[in-house]
């Protein structure tokens, strides 16, 4: 049995993932390929790999626990999904590591499931606005305790993926960064499925449609339903054009400041963020799936200080100082068709009313879907 599992992060797609999946059935039966409702697996899992940790037998095998979980399906191949696979968002610097906890938890998954085929995914995700977004859920606890001591240069993809290739040497891993997600979503989907780059999927542009206006949204779907693309990048063109006529300015969460941050400790955390994806692609173990541009390195990739989700802080900096500070570095260093940059500066012009009324701090909505508005 080929499992698939999609591991997190936290504070990503949360299960936009499994709500796309659910849509392709038709593409799921073709290639046998299970689905269970998170609600099947979740809870069992976690608990048998807790029994495991703990030194005690599992109450059920691999094979039972697979039995159980895909019930009478003629399954090949079965996608499971859980951000908190590894730990719950307030384990995330247990200990001031980041993620410590993925050599227990992969160990003993690997020990459960052997015999079988696993193959993880993970969305990657700026750790300026993901330790923001991943506090918001640690449930009332202070920053400091969140954090464990450990700073904020603490999260490092690449470590994590290292440690997942030593735990699981022949597991196929995954990875894709949030940045990307809505632009890359119907890539991620047919990988999940197993599906050609040419076979036809449903959901695609659902992350990209909640970055629009309702009336947006639905012109986008009518759209694309009378005018199929030919080209990947044809489809990056019209999505800049409806981003630049329809971005919706209110698309964004709630207020979170956190202490001692500042403009510097953001741009800091952006840097390395380049530098740790780019070690993460250069190991040739991963496979990395990332938004078509023609000739564009990948550490051309967005920083965090170029999203609105990070643009004010606890520090005192003026919003739309830094937001034409943005908008001149996303002019300068990134290589997108002419349109998406128009598209930024069209929804920075319209959310200017929204935000002018005071200095605030927000993050984007589903965790950072609005800074793809920025591409």
């Amino acid at each position: 049995m080929q499992i698939v599992y999609h591991i997190g992060a936290h504070c990503t797609d949360q299960d936009a993932l499994h709500a796309s999946l659910v849509k392709n059935k038709a593409a799921l039966v073709q290639k046998q390929v299970a689905l269970p409702h998170p609600g099947k697996y979740r809870n069992v899992i976690r608990e048998n790999l807790q029994a495991m940790a703990r030194g005690a037998r599992p109450d059920m095998s691999g094979d039972e626990l697979l039995a159980d979980i895909i019930g009478d399906k003629d399954a090949k191949r079965v996608i499971l999904t859980n951000a908190n696979f590894i730990c719950v968002p307030n384990r995330i610097f247990e200990g001031g590591d980041f993620y410590a906890l993925v050599v227990e938890k992969l160990q003993a998954f690997g020990t459960l499931f052997q015999g079988h085929d696993i193959e993880l995914s993970l969305c990657m995700r700026d750790p300026g606005t993901f330790i923001p977004a991943a506090y918001g859920k640690s449930h009332g606890r202070s920053f400091q305790r969140f954090m464990a001591g450990a700073a904020p240069t603490v999260v490092q993809w690449s470590g994590l993926i290292h440690r997942i290739r030593t735990v699981l040497p022949s597991a196929k891993v995954t990875v894709w960064c949030n940045e990307d997600t809505p632009f890359v979503w119907p890539k991620i989907l047919r990988h999940l499925i197993g599906l050609e780059a040419e076979d036809p999927i449903n959901a695609g542009y659902d992350l990209i449609g909640s970055l629009l206006t309702e009336i947006g949204s639905q012109k986008m779907q009518n759209y694309f339903k009378a005018n199929p693309p030919n080209s990947e990048k044809e489809r990056q063109r019209v999505l800049a054009a409806f981003l630049e006529h329809y971005a919706n300015p209110e698309a964004v969460e709630e207020e979170i400041t956190l202490p001692g941050w500042t403009d510097d400790l953001l741009n800091r955390l952006s840097d390395l963020y380049d530098e740790d994806v780019n070690a993460i692609i250069s190991r040739g173990d991963v496979r990395s799936l990332s938004r078509p541009c023609e000739g564009r390195p990948h550490s051309h990739i967005p920083k965090a200080s170029l999203y609105i989700s990070k643009i004010a802080s606890s520090s005192a900096i003026s919003f739309w100082s830094r937001l034409r500070r943005v908008m001149s570095l996303r002019m300068t260093f990134v290589s997108y068709p002419r349109p998406l940059a128009s598209a930024m500066t069209s929804f920075c012009c319209s959310a200017r009313s929204f935000f002018s009324a005071s200095k605030r701090s927000i993050r984007s909505m589903n965790c950072r879907n609005s800074s793809a508005v920025t591409r």
